[in-house]
């Protein structure tokens, strides 16, 4: 979309471009809840992988390679989906603006709650 920043536009995986705010309720928690179930556990494995690295135990690459790791260890998931797609943070806040429940791993709409 000419003129909108890519952290406003969410890409359907059809290709479609839509506008972060013009995105149903449904829409917009569905993406939610997509990229925390696909990305986040991501981090894990992704970690993993870096700590069996194979690189001798003394080296600078080694070092590097450990320290990434512990720093993705010690992220949440919501943190590593965030800097992997420069849109989620303006999800989360588009669904907060809407009241819509996004806390704590979960999506759903708040309004709708009994208690």
């Amino acid at each position: 979309m000419k003129g909108v920043p890519r952290t406003k536009v969410w890409t359907t995986r059809q290709g479609v471009e839509v506008k972060i705010r013009e995105m149903s309720d449904s829409h917009l928690l569905n993406t939610i809840r997509f990229l925390r179930r696909t990305v986040g556990p991501q981090k894990n494995r992704l970690a993993m992988s870096m700590d069996n690295h194979p690189f001798g135990e003394d080296t600078m690459a080694a070092f590097y390679t450990e320290r990434d790791a512990q720093r993705l260890y010690e992220m949440d998931e919501d943190e590593f989906i965030s800097e992997n797609y420069e849109q989620f943070g303006e999800l989360i806040a588009e669904a907060e603006r809407r009241n819509l429940e996004v806390s704590s791993g979960r999506a759903r709409d708040a309004r709708f709650d009994d208690h």
